[in-house]
């Protein structure tokens, strides 16, 4: 075991470095994150900015062990004489700098979709507390799935994101059809029918409402999902599921009307 006290014997330390004496290595060159780099960009704020930990080499350069997609990113917006906070490990050769990495890395926990949700309720952000209350005024339970699972429990992030990105009007509308839909089905607020129902409301706004009610209760609340897959073939991510889900929503609400009165069925079929 190590001796915990052997941090005094290592050279570490906090400082300050200009990005242009910061270099990558070989293990990361092919790994930066085009999406990474231009996420923390989009939303960067210093007091979320760790410090980036490096290691100098023998050639007065400091190697970046962890922190290569910040310190891109503060580079692209600030410039390469931007001097910013580094923490500094001595670590003197490559298989101990990758090392540290690899330590790093796999002893940090990813932070799931749900945990940003709810942090982002407390932190009072917009979108986050809007989806909120329009889930709490619709009776719905914005949590993962537990071994005891509630029928209005609804644990798909991304959906609720994207419909109340659409507007605030087609998840609240989305919620209430799935409710009458399927009250009782603890399946009915899977991604894939959020989708479906709420990406053809919003294609459709005018659509009635009492129609896609009557037609999804005469299936189960697995329905959509078996009928996505056997237009793809598979169910694939849910990113990519709006398209197909609100087809199969599509169909059913044009079954038994004229041609006058039937929606566009064309308008997912890419």
């Amino acid at each position: 075991m190590t001796d915990g006290r052997d941090y005094q014997k290592a050279t570490s330390f906090d400082s300050e470095l200009p990005i242009e004496e910061t270099t990558v290595p070989v293990y990361q060159r092919e790994r930066l994150s085009r999406t990474t780099i231009d996420a923390i960009k989009a939303d960067f704020h210093w007091d979320m900015f760790g410090r980036p930990l490096v290691s100098q080499l023998k050639t007065g350069e400091y190697e970046v062990i962890d922190g290569q997609h910040r310190i891109v990113a503060i580079d692209e917006m600030w410039g390469r004489e931007l001097v910013i906070p580094v923490h500094v490990t001595n670590r003197k050769n490559l298989a101990e700098r990758a090392g540290v990495f690899v330590d790093t890395n796999d002893n940090r926990k990813a932070v799931n979709a749900h945990e940003i949700f709810k942090a982002e309720v407390y932190a009072e952000r917009a979108e986050a507390v809007g989806i909120k209350q329009i889930a709490d005024r619709m009776n719905v339970i914005i949590s993962y799935r537990s071994k005891k699972s509630a029928p209005n429990r609804c644990g798909s992030i991304n959906q609720l994101r994207a419909l109340y990105r659409y507007s605030p009007e087609v998840l609240e509308h989305t919620f209430g059809i799935l409710n009458e839909a399927w009250p009782d089905d603890s399946q009915r607020f899977e991604a894939v029918n959020l989708a479906g129902v709420g990406f053809f409301l919003h294609t459709f706004p005018d659509a009635d409402s009492a129609r896609i009610v009557k037609k999804l209760s005469n299936h189960p609340a697995g329905f959509i999902v078996g009928e996505v897959a056997l237009i793809r073939g598979y169910t694939a991510s849910t990113n990519t599921i709006k398209n197909p889900a609100a087809l199969v929503v599509t169909k059913e609400y044009n079954k038994g009307l004229g041609a006058k009165s039937r929606v566009d069925e064309l308008r997912f079929m890419s």
